[in-house]
């Protein structure tokens, strides 16, 4: 595949689209704004997607946007644009990452090779079928209260769910909506949520939803 020529200001939208889980819900959500023509352009290179959403425009990485940000994220950014936002989404994710796979910053820092033991582990290492991940869902939702909890917020289930994937939770979650097993919830009061919840949110129609309510059966 050619190399993509982009313009700096092209380059950090589409990193900061990735750190932002790989789509917004609408063009205003990404400060600073990337003009419309340099955003055309990369709709036209099939770098994003942009389509019509409610009363806005939806942005998302295609496959060759996310495979230019793994190709190119020690690019040159805007010399003259305020970046903030843009590092707080990039330190927020690698937080989460640090504390889900318990490496330390240094590691980072001094680009260490991070190899974790496996004690008693009998068999090769693979990650448990999806179809089991509902149901492990559902025993530690029971554990968190269950249909007697108002709610059960995710960034408190998430961590009963470590041996699966986070595609594999995601997933459960969907699938037992959809069965209407649970509802999944946003909590839109923002001083109601903290950067944990947001960590563990999930998309779900475009808005992100931070907690669970089990229903009766």
């Amino acid at each position: 595949m050619p190399e993509v020529k982009l313009n700096p200001k092209q380059g950090r939208t589409l990193i900061q689209l990735a750190f932002r889980e790989g789509r917004v819900a609408k063009v205003g959500d990404l400060k600073p704004d990337l003009e419309s023509k340099l955003r055309q352009d990369l709709v036209d290179q099939k770098l994003i997607d942009a389509k019509k959403f409610g009363r806005g425009t939806a942005l998302e990485l295609t496959d060759a946007g996310w495979r230019w940000v793994m190709e190119n994220l020690d690019s040159e950014l805007p010399l003259k644009e305020q970046v903030a936002a843009l590092l707080m989404d990039i330190l927020k994710r690698l937080n989460g990452f640090l504390r889900a796979n318990h490496v330390d910053v240094q590691d980072v820092v001094f680009k260490r090779q991070v190899f974790h033991r496996v004690k008693d582990a009998p068999t090769a290492l693979a990650a448990p079928p999806t179809s089991s991940a509902k149901e492990a869902l559902m025993r530690a939702a029971e554990e968190l209260g269950g249909v007697q909890a108002p709610q059960i917020r995710l960034r408190d289930l998430r961590p009963k769910l470590q041996d699966y994937s986070r595609q594999q939770v995601d997933s459960a979650i969907r699938e037992l909506q959809m069965q209407e097993v649970i509802s999944v919830i946003p909590i839109d009061l923002p001083t109601a949520i903290d950067d944990q919840d947001r960590e563990a949110s999930i998309d779900i129609a475009g808005k992100p939803r931070h907690a669970i309510i089990v229903r009766g059966r």
